[in-house]
């Protein structure tokens, strides 16, 4: 996750404190809220999933999976959701529905 630190002001630290971060690994799915809706989740409940790991999960997947997921946790939607680039490259108009 820290990872993201190279990139931005981004640091993850571990805590039980009141944390922003909760992550489950309860569903075999991957997945986390984006950026600020993190803050809007109950506590309780988890802001990103990451139970898909097993151990026969290779590092090149788990080190391409967590790095996606802390993408969305800090704000970064999926590039094909990023209005700019639907209205720049015509993806709309050139879907079937």
């Amino acid at each position: 996750m820290n990872e993201w630190g190279k990139y931005g002001n981004v640091v993850f630290t571990l805590t039980t404190t009141d944390p922003q971060v909760r992550i489950a690994r309860n569903e075999n799915a991957y997945w986390s809220y984006i950026g600020t809706d993190i803050l809007s989740i109950p506590r309780g409940q988890p802001t990103m999933m990451l139970g898909g790991f097993t151990s026969q999960t290779s590092d090149a997947t788990f080190m391409r999976v967590v790095p996606h997921e802390t993408g969305h946790t800090i704000g970064c939607p999926h590039e094909h959701l990023r209005k700019e680039l639907v209205e720049e490259i015509r993806i709309k108009k050139q879907c079937p529905y």
